[in-house]
């Protein structure tokens, strides 16, 4: 019978990705209580809420850069929740003068937008004629999205991707699943690089919750 086990530079590889991870945090109102708790040089990502908006975001990254390096903090922007230009433009310069180097964007759970910016297709292509000297990541779905058909998930990473920096993917269960995806997106000219979602160690239950609720509407 062949061996599953992987190689000594397989080893390797999967010590490297398990001993760098990324968090990711969502301002809830007890966030801050985690923080003291990361590693010292710790990369985060922090989730945007419908609720409570970009602000709740900024102050929480603000917090959490009195224990990890600013640059090591990845805001998530929302496309539909920024209402215009001039609201896009005060939200980058604010993270900016944090000293933040990289936002994640996500379309966002509201339905209708409350200004131009409809998907985060939009919002990126803004941002890049902007010109910040921010890094830009983009949401990838290997495993389908509930509301979303395949196809139209797939087609906007194709038109996102020369302009991002990195995708990330929502919460994977499937590691055959993402092989397979990350084959196809290569061979169809995808390069950036892959930040793939794991879960934590947690509750059934509270881990099914968050996966529906990380799953809705974040084009």
């Amino acid at each position: 019978m062949m061996s599953t086990l992987p190689s000594k530079e397989g080893v390797k590889r999967l010590y490297r990705l398990l001993s760098t991870p990324k968090y990711e945090m969502i301002p809830l109102d007890n966030a801050h209580k985690g923080m003291k708790h990361l590693p010292k040089n710790s990369k985060v990502s922090i989730s945007v809420s419908p609720s409570k908006g970009f602000a709740t975001t900024l102050a929480l990254a603000q917090e959490l850069s009195d224990y990890i390096p600013a640059e090591n903090i990845t805001p998530h922007i929302s496309a539909r929740l920024t209402s215009s230009r001039q609201e896009l433009e005060q939200k980058l310069k604010k993270v900016m003068d944090l000293g933040i180097k990289e936002l994640f964007l996500v379309g966002g759970d509201r339905q209708d937008p409350l200004g131009p910016y409809k998907d985060s297709y939009d919002l990126l292509l803004a941002i890049r004629e902007m010109g910040a000297p921010l890094r830009l990541g983009v949401t990838a779905y290997p495993e389908g999205h509930p509301l979303i058909p395949s196809e139209v998930l797939y087609a906007d990473l194709l038109r996102k991707a020369p302009h991002a920096d990195f995708m990330t993917t929502q919460l994977c269960f499937s590691a055959e699943g993402i092989d397979t995806w990350l084959r196809q997106v290569r061979q169809d000219g995808v390069n950036l690089p892959l930040q793939v979602g794991i879960a934590g160690a947690m509750d059934i239950i509270k881990l099914a919750k968050l996966a529906h609720g990380l799953a809705w509407g974040i084009l």
